[in-house]
């Protein structure tokens, strides 16, 4: 499931919440894509050791 129903938080600079009419789209601005739920939740919770964001700061 790429839409959520619920707004997801999270601090991580490169995470985007697209609101879709209702439903919420998690966006990966270092992917430059759309994520999944899960990946949404981990994005949330544990965005400070995300290998993903590490490799944007350092490119």
């Amino acid at each position: 499931e790429l839409n959520l129903r619920q707004k997801v938080k999270s601090d991580c600079p490169y995470f985007l919440l697209k609101d879709q009419g209702g439903e919420y789209v998690p966006f990966c601005r270092v992917l430059n894509f759309r994520i999944t739920e899960s990946q949404a939740a981990n994005c949330s919770l544990h965005w400070q050791s995300c290998p993903l964001r590490e490799l944007a700061e350092v490119g």
